[in-house]
């Protein structure tokens, strides 16, 4: 990394950076996933009265900061009346253009097995919500 002549060997200062050459031939690792929740607008479901395990196709739409980001995986938690989607987003990129984007995704619910009225809630916004009535 130096075209110095000394060849004498010094030990780094204990938490002193400690600079290294990268050989350029090298392969780079791919830069690690990063997951962050999305912010949902809207949510339709294709019944509003569904039977005990019936599957309930659930679209959720809402915006994406840029277009690296895209909507990888739902993730599913019942809570008494409410059943909480909340969509993640992943990205790849560390930087990317700062333009806008959005999303739609159809998510697959199962309906609950006790009859009753049911809060369908997208992502952490009690805002984007939709119910559905399981009926025997």
């Amino acid at each position: 990394c130096s075209n110095s002549d000394d060849k004498s060997s010094t030990t780094p200062a204990p938490n002193s950076p400690v600079s290294a050459c990268a050989d350029p031939s090298a392969p780079t690792a791919a830069p690690p996933l990063s997951e962050t929740a999305a912010q949902p607008t809207q949510i339709t479901l294709n019944l509003t009265t569904a039977s005990p395990g019936q599957v309930v196709a659930v679209t959720v739409e809402g915006g994406l900061p840029n277009p690296c980001y895209k909507l990888g995986r739902f993730e599913e938690k019942r809570e008494g009346c409410a059943l909480f989607l909340n969509p993640v987003m992943i990205s790849t990129a560390d930087f990317c253009v700062q333009v806008l984007g959005s999303f739609k995704e159809t998510y697959s619910l199962t309906a609950p097995d006790q009859p009753g009225k049911y809060w369908i809630v997208a992502g952490s916004s009690l805002a984007v919500t939709a119910q559905l009535e399981v009926r025997p």
